[in-house]
């Protein structure tokens, strides 16, 4: 047998293996590299250390590291990509459109009238953006506004990433020639700037349509000659903001756009402010939300507010006082331990949502029965899916136990004392009070207890009417349904509602466990009202038990047996 060697093949294998290792250590170098730029080449760092006035595009002008005689533009030398530095008082001309990696501007200017996209981010200490161009940074980039300098903008400037604004003021150049500043949707501009110590963003335009959020900080100023644009969302978390200039979405008292969020939960001292000095807001356009969060949230401009056509919002304990009349076409919202009062006629055609209180003032004539109506609509046999006072927590509660009790002011004195407080507010004899509570809960205290069922009970035998004496479904009788709503309520409450529900839907009716005052109830109202009572009792409980078994049997039986006094 002839003699086979196998070292060709080794040496074939291990310069094949060397090649490829090396091509490996490049690769990822170069991933590596790249993990760190938005572009894949080549990362050059280059500086500026040309004339004074000189152009972009000359590569004499440009130091770079690694060495090449090439200006920063992607892509310049063959997969190359560049992070450029202007930081030697040069104003530089773009003569052409730009895109580079990391742009970092000290106390020097660019000028022109083409584009620069810095794909990496963009720090700015210092000078200025002129031209007709556009400066753009990306989605998922940052532009740093940091460093005391001022800083001029003619030109426009696009944030599609986050833009954060910790120090320095932003002018244009003395009236004559103002930027824009765009903070496109999905975008977040943070105003973390404090004007005392940095100076305003005093630019042409500053249109908004993601999100301006204000964290830390003192007072963030939009100066006179700003003019803001406004169709996302400013929101401020701590410290003010304030609009000095005109305001595209305020017209004549009216707000007409965008989302003016004032966010105090979590602010320095426990106070945040959005101020305008342009104008008062009188009415919320149908386009526009505003949200008050938070007791410290301060919104100096809208105290005056009269109507409401579009999102009002209150939430956090942040109780609201309108300085009169309120006329609602739109929606608002009360949190809960939160209350809006309302120091005149109110007139409802839209949404409130109350998931803590409403005061209604009046001088001739309650309007008791027109609220009581409003939210007996709104209730809809307990789906809460219509217009009207409604509660959107009253809607999601499981099993179906709450609802809004509502009473005279005269009432709410009689049974607390004349200098009582209704979440935190004063209460005389011509204000009516809504709260968000449970069903059976007469008093409003939060509980259902035996003088609840006293005042059921006197509304019962007496035909009297209204929350304080029983009606918890607002049908203007004391009946079964009012029974089985307070029973619920109180079984629910005292942990015997799986028990009082075997007993209603028949699969268990003996008196096993039933010796505690909540069940005793239930079967002294069964014996009273029958499969009616069940019937409206298991109802109100969305669980797959055997009591949705029968509670069509139940329901048929009601239909003929329905008492009403």
């Amino acid at each position: 047998m002839p003699h086979v060697s196998s070292r060709p093949a080794l040496r074939r294998f291990f310069n094949q293996r060397r090649v490829f290792n090396v091509a490996l250590a490049a690769a990822i170098a170069s991933t590596a590299s790249a993990s760190l730029h938005a572009g894949v080449g080549v990362a050059v760092s280059s500086n500026y250390t040309g004339p004074l006035a000189g152009n972009w595009s000359d590569a004499a002008n440009w130091t770079n590291t690694p060495v090449m005689a090439q200006y920063p533009n992607n892509g310049n030398g063959g997969g190359f990509f560049y992070d450029a530095t202007i930081a030697n008082e040069a104003t530089v001309t773009l003569t052409e459109n730009i895109s580079i990696e990391h742009f970092t501007l000290t106390n020097s200017t660019i000028e022109g009238d083409f584009n620069l996209t810095a794909n990496g981010g963009m720090t700015w200490t210092g000078g200025g953006m002129r031209g007709e161009g556009v400066t753009t940074i990306p989605a998922g980039r940052t532009l740093e506004m940091s460093g005391g300098a001022r800083r001029t903008l003619t030109r426009t400037l696009d944030n599609f990433g986050t833009t954060n604004w910790t120090n320095g003021g932003v002018t244009g150049d003395a009236f004559a020639a103002l930027g824009t500043f765009t903070n496109r949707a999905g975008a977040t501009f943070l105003a973390n700037s404090s004007f005392v110590a940095m100076g305003a963003f005093g630019n042409g335009t500053f249109n908004n349509a993601g999100l301006v959020r204000k964290t830390a900080g003192l007072e963030a100023r939009f100066g006179q000659v700003t003019k803001i644009n406004n169709t996302g969302t400013i929101q401020v978390e701590t410290g003010l903001i304030r609009f000095v200039g005109p305001i595209t979405q305020l017209n004549a008292g009216t707000l007409s756009a965008g989302t003016w969020r004032v966010d105090a939960t979590t602010a320095v001292g426990g106070e945040a402010f959005l101020q305008f000095d342009s104008s008062v807001v009188n009415v919320i356009g149908p386009a526009a939300r505003v949200e008050l969060i938070g007791s410290g949230a301060v919104f100096v401009n809208i105290d005056s507010l009269n109507e409401n056509q579009g999102n009002f919002r209150i939430a956090g304990g942040r109780n609201f006082a309108t300085p009169g009349a309120l006329a609602n076409s739109g929606t608002i919202e009360v949190g809960t331990g939160t209350a809006i009062d309302i120091t005149g006629a109110l007139t409802n055609t839209g949404t409130i949502d109350v998931n803590g209180g409403l005061l209604a003032r009046y001088t001739t004539g309650s309007p008791l029965p027109a609220i009581e109506s409003q939210i007996a609509l709104a209730r809809n046999g307990g789906a809460w899916n219509q217009a009207g006072i409604t509660s959107s927590n009253a809607r999601a509660a499981v099993p179906k136990n709450k609802n809004l009790g509502t009473m005279e002011g005269v009432q709410f004195q009689q049974l607390y004392g004349a200098g009582a407080l209704f979440n935190g507010i004063a209460v005389n004899n011509s204000t009516v009070v809504v709260k968000y509570t449970y069903n059976g809960d007469t008093d409003l205290n939060g509980i259902v207890d035996f003088d609840d069922y006293s005042r059921t009970d006197g509304g019962f035998n007496n035909n009297r009417t209204g929350w304080l004496n029983g009606d918890f479904d607002y049908n203007g009788i004391v009946d079964f349904d009012d029974y089985s709503l307070i029973d619920q309520a109180f079984n629910t409450q005292s942990g015997t509602l799986r028990r009082a529900m075997s007993y209603l839907d028949g699969s268990d009716r003996s008196d096993n466990g039933m010796n505690v005052p909540a069940l005793e109830l239930v079967q002294q109202h069964f014996a009273r009202f029958g499969d009616v009572y069940a019937s409206s009792f298991l109802n109100s409980v969305p669980e797959p038990t055997s009591a949705l078994v029968l509670l069509g049997g139940l329901a048929a039986s009601a239909a003929g047996r329905r008492r009403r006094r």
